[in-house]
């Protein structure tokens, strides 16, 4: 049960349940951890609650109660169907009869109809409206209640989770860091083709999937802050993990084959072979620089169907994109001056997303960002190429791409989305049975 419900918990606790703030947890060996005030305190602070003292508290909450006006829906709504019917409360007991609702659906369609609320509809703990609509199909969608000028996030979901046609039986796979993976054509650092020739070898043998660390975008300009789980964003790849030779426009370029073939470029490429650890910096170094040369070539020779490709996969990825793309590039031009690469030090009017002044530096720095791009069109088209070969041996998952819980605080998620996060907050894993510290 909620500590909100229960006025015998502190204030402290009451106000903190509130703000979406649990009081508890239960541990890997099944004991109830209550959270400290303290924790609970700083939690409270960084979202704009600075309370000291139960008092203090007491007070907020009491405030927080007086003015409390809640909205129709809440910002999201996760609800599993029951016999095709999806149950979602509304914050309002005040109903317009008949109450008119609309659901834009993932797949662009619209469902729209009328709900006529009576005594005897569903009522939750705290007397809210229950309203009911049939037919939803799962995924995320968008409700919308036009009478009350409210809408949410709508997110229809299965009751359990997915599983392949060919779990009976069993099968088995793989865990896979890529990174580490090595072969005799990679640079130091396994490549989608190396994934792409584990998948066949393994397929062959009836491995089931391919369990891969997050494939995550990093920092180009500090290749060595390379651990996955604390990436630039999650919305791109790393396109150190493109196999150079593998791109299509390799052979139409004489300049990046006459740099690979280099005595100089080869040491090099030998050095960071015969590494015992991955030699992030040497890798980027290489396969930036040979990948540069080819870029140049794909914008001079590549057919125009390559363009296409090009182009299209830039719309579908969308803004996304492009800010991740210019977030690289900022970060690359700061890490070379004065000012730190954080983007929390750069100019104030570079740090908000689509200024007029990022607008302007892309303008001046359209090439590179196009070269960014690119690269991410690249990276995808290789692992694409990896999940098909997965499908074509039979797996019964295919690849299995681990996803990092968070972000590196000073990455492009953080940046281009300033307001999704509490700045001033790390939040990890409590101890467990595995790692007695936490996470």
């Amino acid at each position: 049960m909620s500590t909100d419900t229960n006025p015998a918990a502190p204030a402290l606790t009451r106000l903190a349940e509130r703000y979406g703030i649990s009081s508890h947890f239960e541990n890997a060996y099944g004991s109830t951890i209550a959270v400290s005030a303290e924790t609970m305190s700083l939690l409270l602070s960084s979202m704009g609650v600075n309370v000291t003292s139960q008092t203090e508290a007491q007070d907020a909450l009491d405030r927080l109660e007086r003015h409390d006006v809640r909205d129709p829906l809440p910002a999201t709504v996760v609800v599993v169907p029951k016999n095709n019917w999806c149950l979602i409360q509304v914050n309002d007991r005040n109903l317009p009869s008949p109450l008119d609702w609309r659901v834009e659906l993932e797949s662009g369609e619209e469902l729209s109809g009328h709900f006529h609320w009576q005594e005897g509809n569903y009522y939750g703990s705290d007397g809210n409206v229950g309203l009911t609509i049939e037919n939803l199909p799962l995924g995320y969608h968008r409700l919308h209640l036009p009478q009350m000028n409210a809408a949410t996030h709508l997110l229809v979901c299965p009751e359990q989770c997915w599983l392949p046609d060919k779990v009976e039986g069993g099968y088995w796979g793989i865990a896979v860091q890529l990174y580490l993976m090595r072969s005799a054509t990679n640079w130091g650092i396994g490549d989608f083709s190396d994934l792409k020739a584990l998948v066949e070898v393994a397929g062959e043998h009836g491995c089931g999937l391919i369990g891969l660390n997050p494939l995550h975008q990093m920092f180009l300009d500090n290749p060595e802050a390379a651990s996955p789980y604390s990436p630039a964003t999650r919305l791109c790849l790393n396109p150190l993990y493109i196999d150079v030779l593998a791109v299509p426009e390799w052979p139409a370029s004489p300049a990046a084959q006459a740099l690979v073939n280099a005595p100089a470029f080869k040491a090099q490429l030998e050095e960071c072979r015969a590494s015992s650890l991955v030699n992030y910096s040497g890798v980027t170094e290489l396969k930036l620089a040979a990948l540069r040369l080819i870029y140049q070539s794909f914008s001079g020779v590549a057919p125009p169907d390559r363009h296409a490709a090009f182009a299209a996969f830039c719309r579908q990825k969308g803004d996304s994109l492009e800010r991740a793309s210019l977030f690289q590039v900022l970060r690359q031009h700061y890490a070379r001056t004065d000012v730190q690469a954080d983007w929390r030090r750069w100019p104030a009017e570079l740090q908000t997303a689509g200024s007029q002044a990022q607008r302007e530096f892309a303008e001046d720095y359209r090439t590179e960002i196009d070269f960014q791009n690119w690269l991410q069109f690249i990276a995808d088209e290789q692992l694409e190429t990896a999940a098909k070969a997965a499908r074509e041996q039979g797996m019964a998952v295919g690849l299995y791409r681990d996803l990092a819980v968070g972000c590196d605080a000073s990455g492009a998620e953080t940046w281009a989305n300033p307001a999704a996060f509490l700045q001033r907050n790390l939040v990890g894993a409590p101890p467990d049975i595995f790692s007695p510290a936490g996470q």
